[in-house]
């Protein structure tokens, strides 16, 4: 079902960069490669780390290994407040599709107290008699250095089923993955301040966003590290059914890996412009679908304009995620 694999990355790619939303319903690379293809170019591997690929899974995680102590640091403050909940309505044309919501909270994990993002995306009652999608993607995160620990997607969408583990060891600069649904494992290199997609999404939170800028990062997906571009234009004022119209900063992503980098349509960004920088709305234009997401409500911790004193009930033909 090619037009909904589209969809998915689409709004996966939006959601997963709109700073906080949720990373869901695949990637959109399968337009360019066949799935027998894409495969083997993914299994493809220099020699030189060949030896450090076959590498298996290891049984505990790198950061309980040897002799090291517990952290009994305070925990640090965030740039955006744990226990907050934002919740996007998914639309593929003026047809409601789904709901995504992101979640943090404090989680002990490894003998410590560490930070999951959890984001999951559900299809409604009327996508799942069509492609039901049940996807939740999480990211565990050492709070003090905001570089991520673990790092687990497990999609449902249709037929199609995707379960990957990653585990970061920072001290060697080893990834190792694993993938339960095809019971494959390997290990790649590392670079300092590597990131998955969504610890990444909310480290820019606290980077921000200028307008007129470009900037450049490297990124993890798909077992390996790519180049990946932000370029933010003007401020505008985005219309929410809740919150009015908020100025936001536009911005349009570019990547250099499998999945993300649209070559048959473009793909924008609004982010608001204030101290929480959450994506405020998503639009993707592709030749078969056009793709909306946009912010429903934030929910948690807080005392500022994003807590509304009441949240809007969920239909039946719009099933909550």
């Amino acid at each position: 079902m090619w037009t909904a694999r589209w969809m998915r990355g689409c709004v996966g790619w939006m959601l997963l960069l709109g700073v906080g939303g949720a990373f869901a319903w695949v990637a959109a690379a399968e337009e360019s490669l066949p799935e027998e293809e894409a495969l083997e170019a993914a299994d493809e591997v220099d020699d030189e780390d060949e030896e450090l690929a076959n590498t298996p899974f290891p049984d505990t995680h790198p950061i309980e290994w040897g002799d090291a102590e517990p952290d009994d640091r305070p925990l640090p403050e965030l740039w955006f407040p744990v226990g907050e909940e934002i919740r996007y309505r998914v639309y593929w044309g003026r047809i409601p599709v789904g709901r995504s919501v992101a979640t943090t909270e404090w989680v002990e994990k490894y003998g410590r107290t560490l930070l999951s993002i959890r984001l999951r995306t559900r299809s409604n009652r009327f996508l799942d008699r069509i492609y039901p999608v049940d996807d939740v993607i999480e990211s565990i995160i050492d709070p003090h250095t905001f570089l991520p620990l673990r790092f687990e997607i497990n999609l449902q969408e249709g037929r199609y089923r995707k379960h990957e583990i990653t585990l970061f060891d920072y001290e060697n600069l080893i990834a190792y993955w694993r993938s339960e649904t095809r019971d494959r494992e390997r290990a790649f290199r590392l670079e300092p301040d590597t990131r998955d997609l969504i610890s990444f999404s909310y480290y820019l939170r606290k980077v921000g966003f200028t307008p007129g800028s470009r900037q450049q990062f490297r990124v993890m997906t798909d077992e390996k590290i790519y180049d990946l571009w932000l370029e933010a234009g003007s401020e505008t004022r985005v219309r929410l059914p809740n919150y009015g119209r908020v100025p936001s900063i536009e911005v349009e992503p570019e990547a250099a890996f499998e999945g993300l980098f649209v070559r048959h349509g473009r793909m924008t960004l609004w982010v608001s412009n204030d101290e929480r920088r959450i994506l405020t709305r998503m639009s993707a234009s592709i030749p078969v679908a056009s793709i909306r997401m946009v912010l429903q409500d934030v929910r948690g911790p807080g005392n500022d304009s994003w807590i509304l004193d009441e949240y809007e009930e969920d239909d039946d033909d719009d099933e909550d995620a």
